[in-house]
């Protein structure tokens, strides 16, 4: 959470707009991940800038200490040094926090000894208070002391005390929160609820429904809190009780079980989830400033999936190996069908950077294996008799995945539909989206519900590509000459193309079974289409960096391959670029 954070802490105190900042971060000291950005920030804006106000609270940890560089131009209050303030503060919590025990509020005077107990055990600790008082919201008036009497006066005997309730639960209570606490334990950040309900195995007729895991959550004692339907631990030392004093009860098998399960939830959460244009945008052109996640939001139960699936799998494989990542393997499946999808999602989110590093952290990951595994067998006699690379399939694609993501940043990132649309048409040359026909490629075409696409070929080829991936479905042969048009039917149940060899052919979309085959032309076919009820043909024309059709941008188009003028006929339209090259594009309604 620190680092984007960060990112939005500085957009903040760069506004020239804003005349007046005022800043406060809690327990600052509990930030993990570049927690020195922070700091750095803290500091310079907090001496050059007097429009910003920061106030900030932390643990005296020498590294903080010495990064904010206190001088006059800063106000430094030391707790320990107010005790009888932070004392009083404490007693007036108590105070509020006792009135407020439905289950002892007629009863002033039990009120006056639970306070006095309260105040003599807390010791001057507000968390230990906080905590005890929340144990003690159930509780009957009539054992009211008693349970207050067993609370031991130290946070760590409190937090084995809270832990020991939890497993004393009936049934398969213990064990649900042992995996509700184990999963956000080892998260990198809050979870949502759905996303927790998943990620930690929960079963289904629990995960699937935010009250029951609300109800799972408020099992695990007072360790966590839920705000905005997110959960997170009441106080980094709960967190560092669990994980330290804890550990064994939690992790009863280890850590690996558990980060594994979190990795493998995740792709299969974002295989079941994902999916084109999962927002329901439609326009391929819609800059990302205008998208409106819907209520409820598809992404919801996916998000923290889409952002460390990669991170788990490489916690998971620093010391276990699995057959997950091999060619045909779970990561290989994942890539293959869903990776297109994922670089939509990632844009919806607003984190297509972190899914270029998340790729170029797995391609590194594997390269650095690639040479562990090289040095081994160095001198062995072994390696001048097999094909060292085991799983070539998975790192080529995993290498052109990578191209293809920061090829197509820049666009993907301001119209997420784009990845569907220039991001295909533009892919890096040689990549494995475009490989598979022998010839200029002439005709291409969306299915109707935007999962296939057909091509047509120089090579005589017409061929059915799944539209998510790139891969190739089908292979239609037939024609004995160049393929110049293809087209969906409306139903995208069958295919159309045409060919100078002066056919036209009807093909089976699913199957790619040739139908018939349509003769009479004396010269060759240009174009193909099907009927569209009757409505008028698309208006095709180059505007800027977009083509578009209609009134709808359709297509974008990388700086060098902008026009410098075109021409349009029917469904075809023809533009030059500034290196003197022709490019034609025929849109099909299909």
């Amino acid at each position: 959470m620190c680092g984007r954070s960060t990112t939005t802490l500085a957009s903040i105190v760069q506004d020239p707009s804003l005349k007046s900042i005022y800043l406060i971060i809690d327990a600052l000291d509990e930030c993990k991940a570049n927690l020195d950005q922070l700091l750095d920030l803290i500091s310079q804006t907090a001496s050059t800038s007097t429009r910003v106000k920061w106030i900030v609270s932390s643990r005296n940890e020498p590294n903080i200490e010495a990064r904010l560089r206190f001088d006059h131009t800063q106000t430094r209050l030391s707790l320990e040094l107010n005790e009888a303030h932070v004392s009083r503060a404490i007693e007036i919590f108590i105070d509020f926090k006792v009135s407020k025990l439905r289950l002892i509020e007629d009863d002033g005077e039990l009120q006056e000894t639970v306070r006095g107990q309260i105040y003599a055990k807390a010791n001057g600790t507000s968390l230990w208070a906080a905590l005890v008082l929340k144990e003690l919201e159930p509780v009957e008036s009539w054992v009211i002391l008693d349970v207050l009497q067993d609370m031991p006066p130290e946070l760590e005997p409190l937090y084995d005390r809270m832990l020991r309730q939890v497993e004393q639960l009936q049934r398969k209570d213990p064990e649900f929160c042992r995996l509700v606490l184990s999963t956000i334990t080892l998260a990198y950040r809050p979870l949502h609820l759905l996303e927790l309900g998943v990620l930690s195995n929960l079963p289904r007729q629990i995960s699937s429904n935010l009250d029951k895991v609300v109800k799972v959550v408020n099992k695990c004692g007072s360790f966590l809190t839920i705000r905005r339907n997110r959960a997170f631990f009441i106080h980094q030392s709960a967190k560092d009780f669990l994980l330290e004093r804890a550990f064994n009860r939690l992790f009863p098998s280890g850590k690996a079980d558990v980060i594994y399960t979190m990795f493998s939830k995740s792709l299969e959460i974002m295989s079941k989830t994902l999916r084109r244009d999962i927002y329901e945008l439609q326009d391929p052109g819609l800059p990302i400033e205008m998208v409106e996640p819907p209520v409820p939001d598809p992404l919801a139960v996916a998000q923290y999936s889409c952002l460390y699936w990669v991170d788990h799998l490489l916690d998971y494989h620093r010391r276990h190996t699995t057959k997950d990542v091999i060619d045909g393997g779970y990561v290989h499946r994942f890539l293959r069908t869903s990776f297109v999808f994922w670089l939509e999602a990632l844009s919806l989110l607003k984190s297509l950077p972190n899914g270029v590093v998340i790729i170029m952290k797995l391609e590194n990951w594997i390269k650095v294996s690639y040479v562990a595994d090289l040095r081994m067998l160095v001198g062995s006699a072994v390696l001048s008799k097999m094909k060292f690379d085991k799983n070539p399939e998975l790192h080529a694609f995993i290498h052109d995945a990578r191209r293809f993501a920061v090829s197509n940043r820049s666009i993907v990132e301001r119209a997420p539909l784009q990845v569907y649309c220039s991001a295909l048409v533009f892919a890096p040359e040689n990549s494995i989206t475009l490989e598979g026909h022998t010839d200029w490629v002439m005709s291409v075409a969306f299915s109707p519900d935007g999962k296939q696409v057909v091509s047509g070929s120089n090579d005589e080829t017409v061929r059915l590509w799944d539209a998510a991936t790139g891969a190739l479905q089908q292979t239609l042969r037939g024609h004995t000459d160049d393929v110049a048009s293809v087209a969906f039917s409306p139903d995208g149940k069958q295919v159309v193309s045409g060919s100078d060899d002066k056919t036209v052919r009807l093909w089976d979309a699913a199957t790619g079974a040739l139908q018939q085959t349509l003769e009479g032309h004396t010269d060759d076919v240009a174009s193909v289409a099907f009927s569209t009820n009757g409505k008028q043909v698309p208006t095709l024309y180059v505007s800027g960096e977009w083509l578009v059709e209609g009134t709808t941008k359709y297509l974008w188009l990388p700086t060098n391959y902008r026009p410098t003028c075109e021409a349009v006929w029917s469904k075809i339209i023809v533009w030059d670029m500034r290196q003197g090259d022709y490019h034609f594009f025929r849109f099909n309604n299909g």
